[in-house]
């Protein structure tokens, strides 16, 4: 078990904790719900590239629902890092200045049949 956020880089990042747990997020606004900041902690961030190459073989599965940080993670991933991920699962969310669709992109440049259906996407390995 990692004790660690997430991120597209090594990083320090401040955590915004919610009441419900599942809305913890790293940004202001989401989906055009302004976060309450319940309470804030700073934590440690580690690149989802070196999270995937300390994995020993391949992985079936890569899940994502961070709340809005999908686009800095995936401004982090590689092709090298996502060479042995078959099959991504992930919610999309609406973040000022990013697009969902730069993630199909980068996920199609990697080689991955994309499905969406916003806000929720696959994406296997061909």
């Amino acid at each position: 078990m990692r004790n660690e956020a997430v991120s597209g880089k090594d990083d320090k990042i401040i955590l915004l904790l919610q009441k419900r747990s599942s809305l913890t997020t790293a940004y202001l606004c989401i989906d055009k719900r302004v976060s309450d900041g319940t309470r804030s902690i700073n934590v440690t961030a580690t690149a989802i590239a070196s999270i995937l190459r300390s994995v020993d073989g391949p992985i079936a599965l890569l899940k994502i629902d961070c709340e809005g940080a999908e686009y800095e993670i995936f401004d982090g991933l590689d092709d090298e890092a996502a060479a042995d991920v078959r099959q991504v699962t992930m919610e999309l969310h609406a973040v000022e200045g990013r697009s969902h669709h730069e993630i199909i992109r980068k996920l199609k440049a990697f080689g991955f049949a994309v499905h969406s259906t916003y806000p929720m996407l696959t994406a296997v390995r061909l």
